[in-house]
């Protein structure tokens, strides 16, 4: 149980975009894993680790470190966070220069859920798949999946999802000159009550306050 939380622990400071106490997290549940011998909860502290490595720039380290550990959970049986994962190494990927293999991960990652189920975060495996697609030149593909983020993610009530997808989708709406692309994302806005700290609420706000919005 203590594994537990500190896992859901590193998973909100992330969401908060508070890297060094996720790394904080990592290195208390690394331990706690060790000296209980959890293996498999040693496998998702090197997910989180690589995560943050990834999300503070170190590519290229945060990349192997997660190829290592995404193989160890399926090993394991232990898919509660491997989609999440997968995701952060596609994020890796691109910003190595490498597109084509960061899309190829996400196809596999939501084939894989399809076939098997049980992904709670499929709204964002798609909508960074969609975010994939604009920047390799398909923009009806990255449509298609961005509106099935979206869709997914309201039969889903996770209203979070729902606004990082409206986000991706309002900026491929800006750059095809669609009139009022940013009227979905103010009315999904519109619909929080709190967490208005958190870095997805800080960006959509952002957007919406920005010059000509």
């Amino acid at each position: 149980m203590h594994c537990i939380a500190l896992c859901w622990s590193a998973s909100v400071f992330g969401w908060l975009g508070d890297w060094s106490s996720v790394e904080a997290m990592t290195g208390r549940l690394t331990a706690h894993a060790s000296m209980h011998g959890l293996v498999p909860y040693e496998a998702v502290a090197a997910g989180f680790r690589a995560q943050s490595m990834i999300a503070r720039g170190e590519a290229a380290g945060g990349v192997d470190l997660m190829r290592s550990a995404l193989p160890r959970l399926h090993a394991d049986r232990y898919e509660l966070y491997a989609s999440a994962f997968a995701a952060d190494l596609s994020r890796g990927l691109v910003s190595l220069g490498q597109l084509t293999e960061g899309i190829q991960v996400l196809h596999e990652t939501i084939l894989r859920v399809e076939r098997e189920g049980g992904a709670f975060d499929m709204p964002e495996l798609l909508r960074l798949r969609g975010e994939l697609e604009v920047q390799g030149g398909n923009p009806d593909a990255a449509e298609a999946d961005l509106v099935a983020s979206i869709s997914l993610a309201e039969q889903q009530g996770a209203l979070s999802w729902r606004l990082r997808a409206e986000m991706s989708l309002a900026r491929l709406r800006t750059r095809q000159h669609v009139q009022n692309p940013l009227e979905q994302l103010a009315q999904t806005y519109a619909r929080f009550s709190e967490g208005f700290e958190t870095a997805d609420l800080i960006a959509a706000r952002r957007m919406l306050n920005e010059p000509g919005a």
